[in-house]
């Protein structure tokens, strides 16, 4: 099982992406996920992540 964060500035896309994901029969599971550089940082600080979504552009930092 891999652990996925997705990172989205825009909440229903981020929304969207997890359900999606969770429908699938892939071996993955969303463990986080964040609306800014920043706080997906400090995410990946705490626990171990295996693939990252991201959106290009954020606030904060991107």
């Amino acid at each position: 099982m891999y652990n996925v964060m997705i990172v989205e500035d825009s909440k229903p896309i981020l929304r969207n992406i997890k359900m999606l994901l969770e429908t699938l029969s892939f071996p993955i599971r969303v463990t986080a996920t964040a609306t800014n550089g920043e706080e997906a940082l400090a995410a990946i600080k705490q626990s171990p992540i295996d693939l990252l979504l991201t959106d290009i552009r954020m606030p904060k930092m991107d």
